[in-house]
């Protein structure tokens, strides 16, 4: 279904929340074969894409987007409203920052690139604090099948590698040795699956907000964490992202979104009681259709996984 392919960022809270409280949870460090099995070899590189030079990724910001007759009374009308705006326009920057207990813990910046309902780039640069209150930060880049981060340290990883490349096909539990790692992957897919928020009941309208000059109308939907992972039907990053919440507590999330007039998202802001307090995540979007460059990391210091 298509609602089911609709992309907004629920799991930045998983993201910005979940890897700024585990950045320093290891597991267990690889042995020195599985370290040469999996390093990258001269003659083969890391990967067909990677290298020195960045891809560049034009956006689209002339083409009429193709708007609803009325407003949408329902989320799952707003998300397919929002899923056409992005198609249209193709891509965006961003920038995101999480609080728990009205404290900062992440930022993210970044931008995406929306080529279809079931692919879509993209790249970040991730600033946390862990609960010690320890900064660390990590960057990440989506393109195609692949998916590249550059986590906070180089512990345990091949000499001379500070990249880290595995399928975006294999988010599941990948075995890192870092938690930082495994939630980040887990996360891709439901960076791209808004369709949680369909299985609120309703939308509440949120007032204005501008960003960047631009004013928005806001739409708000609250949606029991349990509905919402039987309405994503149990797949991909969007449910991963839920059941994780879940088994912390979460049993009620509030979603606000601003769009402007092409339905075009401005902003979005999320809400949810934890058993460690409350988490909000702020979210801004510019530049609708402009160019977003994807670097990719040199071949030689990329340690492909998978």
């Amino acid at each position: 279904m298509r609602r089911q392919q609709s992309w907004m960022v629920v799991s930045a809270v998983s993201v910005l929340l979940g890897v700024a409280g585990c950045v320093k949870d290891e597991g267990p460090t690889p042995s020195e074969e599985e370290r040469a099995s999996t390093a990258p070899s001269p003659s083969a590189g890391a990967s067909p894409g990677a290298g020195d030079a960045p891809q560049a990724v034009e956006g689209d910001p002339d083409t009429p987007v193709p708007v609803p007759g009325s407003s949408p009374e329902a989320p799952a009308d707003l998300v397919d409203a929002i899923e056409q705006a992005a198609l249209t326009r193709v891509t965006t920057r961003f920038e995101a920052t999480a609080t728990l207990n009205g404290i900062p813990r992440a930022r993210a910046s970044g931008g995406y690139a929306f080529h279809e309902k079931d692919r879509v780039d993209f790249t970040a640069d991730l600033e946390m604090s862990s609960r010690e209150g320890d900064d660390y930060s990590a960057r990440s880049v989506a393109v195609g099948e692949d998916f590249y981060l550059r986590p906070p340290s180089t512990e345990g990883m091949p000499e001379g590698t500070s990249w880290v490349l595995r399928s975006r096909e294999d988010f599941e539990d990948p075995p890192e040795p870092r938690a930082l790692y495994a939630e980040t992957i887990r996360a891709i897919s439901g960076i791209r699956d808004w369709s949680m928020i369909a299985a609120a009941s309703d939308l509440v309208p949120a007032g204005a907000r501008t960003v960047d000059g631009v004013r928005g109308s806001g739409h708000r939907a609250t949606f029991d964490v349990l509905d919402g992972m039987a309405n994503v039907s149990g797949r991909g990053g969007a449910w991963r992202v839920l059941q994780d919440l879940h088994a912390q507590g979460v049993e009620e999330i509030s979603f606000t979104v601003w769009v402007d007039d092409e339905y075009l998202p401005l902003a979005v802001l999320v809400h949810m009681d934890t058993e460690e307090g409350p988490g909000h995540v702020d979210l801004t979007f510019t530049d609708w259709g402009t160019t977003i460059e994807f670097p990719l990391p040199p071949r030689a210091e990329v340690w492909q996984r998978s």
